[in-house]
């Protein structure tokens, strides 16, 4: 189970057993008021300062990106990056495609695989897509952030209108037996402000910062070792480069599993033994793109 989806079962849980459960009155909870104001509310002003469709981004994050993102350890995406240069190095001309878990593992490779572009238009193209990507979370993040301050504002409001109401009532000849009740519904909107954006809008707004910052990291990784192929650097230095880009627990983890797959390949006959022990040593890359006839006239 996700920790995402994990952890909303659990404030749903205490939600329910300290405030619904433990409640001699739960339905004061549910005042359609002061629930009206605060979601509602939250809503316009959000509309307000930002577009609709900035709306259904941030539902396709909560969605596809928070409950029901599909898992990608670094240590499987490093190990499908490894498999996928192996592969292409070995077979420059294949047109195989790359199925993996990471959708920028997929990306890099068809550039690499591309020999009409040279390093330099990889590592752009590369660095394009990755900072597309980043910018697009950090402005996720920056918009639940923001929209997080008016739940509580609009809450205290709430509670301001439903004690004037009280203090205007006082003068009625019942007034005073109905001060507790009348002070609990205006706290009511209070209390809802302070959830939605303490236990909704504000951990969205961390995990997409914290998203970024991973996505980030495992994008560039993946530009780095596509580019270092690129330049015709040995598929042994971009593994030792990616390897030490994991952390120390999975490092011999990952060497196992490449050089599993490595003595497979050799077993099937699909690449040569280097015959040093040492089986990614085959010193080969792919080399950079050749100038055209038209590079060479403007050179000259």
């Amino acid at each position: 189970m996700r920790a995402s989806i994990f952890g909303t079962m659990i404030v749903s849980g205490i939600m329910y057993f300290v405030v619904f459960h433990g409640s001699k009155n739960p339905a004061v909870f549910l005042n359609s008021h002061a629930v009206a104001l605060v979601v509602g509310g939250t809503i316009g002003v959000a509309i307000m300062g930002y577009p609709i469709k900035r709306f259904f981004e941030i539902g396709e994050f909560i969605i596809f990106g928070f409950l029901f993102k599909r898992s990608s350890s670094l240590l499987r995406v490093t190990e499908e990056l490894v498999n996928g240069l192996r592969y292409i190095i070995t077979h420059p001309k294949t047109a195989k495609t790359f199925e993996s878990s990471h959708p920028f593992v997929q990306e890099a490779l068809m550039l690499l695989k591309q020999p009409d572009l040279n390093e330099t238009h990889v590592e752009h193209i590369l660095n394009a897509r990755r900072d597309t990507f980043r910018v697009r979370y950090v402005e996720d993040a920056k918009m639940l952030s923001a929209i997080a301050k008016f739940p509580p504002a609009l809450g205290l409001l709430g509670a301001s209108a439903g004690m004037i109401e009280m203090m205007l009532n006082l003068n009625s000849a019942n007034g005073a037996t109905g001060i507790g009740e009348a002070m609990a519904v205006a706290l009511t909107a209070t209390f809802w402000g302070i959830a939605l954006s303490n236990l909704i809008i504000l951990p969205l707004a961390d995990y997409a910062t914290r998203a970024a910052s991973e996505d980030l990291y495992v994008r560039a990784l993946i530009a780095e070792a596509v580019i270092f192929a690129k330049r015709g650097f040995p598929l042994h230095a971009v593994m030792e480069l990616l390897i030490g880009r994991v952390p120390v627990r999975d490092r011999v983890i990952l060497r196992e599993r490449v050089m599993v797959a490595m003595s497979d390949q050799v077993a099937e006959g699909a690449m040569p033994n280097s015959g040093k022990g040492n089986l990614i040593g085959s010193g080969r890359g792919i080399p950079p793109a050749q100038p055209t006839d038209e590079t060479k006239k403007n050179a000259a």
